[in-house]
């Protein structure tokens, strides 16, 4: 039996969505959580200087995208054919680009940085947040599954729901503006695989 070991900082972010592929999956693996203050130390002992990386055994699998790929290949979460996985594929690369555009925004409300975060809020966060998000809606309406590809979830639909709380904590009009974009992100967190570990988890606001 192959041997797992995911290790990321013991909050929700780029984390979450590989421990959802696994629960969902039903597949047991080492949650190896790292505390913010432990970092300085750690850092120079991983594979990029970043987080998250995931063991396989005796190999070593860096970066958060390469990660969700393989375990999506590996439990059949990818699509029914090509065609689905290189439309999963795109649906996150274009959302983590969404990610990106946010980002100035992100590190100041994060505490990660310092700048005007109410002013970030409406110049950077709400027009991209907008345009992400009604493009996501279009493309869930076209849906025969109500996720992102038509023959069902896959990897990306953990990803983005996962990133929705993240919204939702941080942008009290989120809910009332994309109500159906809520909607989809319940969907996925009612899966029965996932909803008991969705229920009892600790609350991270990342």
């Amino acid at each position: 039996m192959v041997q797992y070991t995911l290790t990321y900082f013991d909050v929700r972010a780029l984390g979450e969505p590989i421990r959802l592929l696994f629960k969902y999956a039903g597949v047991e693996f080492k949650d190896v959580r790292i505390k913010h203050i432990d970092w300085p130390n750690i850092k120079p002992t991983t594979p990029t200087g970043k987080l998250p990386y995931l063991e396989i055994d005796d190999k070593v699998l860096p970066e958060t995208s390469a990660i969700l790929r393989y375990l999506a290949r590996q439990f059949n979460l990818i699509g029914a054919n090509e065609f689905e996985a290189a439309f999963a594929d795109s649906t996150l690369d274009t959302y983590r680009d969404f990610m990106a555009a946010i980002r100035p925004h992100y590190v100041v409300v994060a505490g990660f940085a310092e700048g005007n975060a109410d002013q970030l809020f409406k110049d950077v966060y709400i027009p991209n947040r907008d345009t992400a998000f009604k493009r996501l809606g279009d493309l869930l309406s076209k849906s025969k599954s109500g996720f992102v590809v038509d023959s069902g979830v896959t990897y990306v639909d953990f990803f983005i729901a996962d990133h929705i709380t993240t919204l939702l904590n941080l942008d009290p009009s989120f809910e009332k503006t994309f109500p159906e974009i809520v909607a989809y992100q319940k969907k996925v967190y009612a899966l029965p695989q996932l909803k008991d570990y969705i229920t009892t988890r600790n609350f991270s606001k990342f």
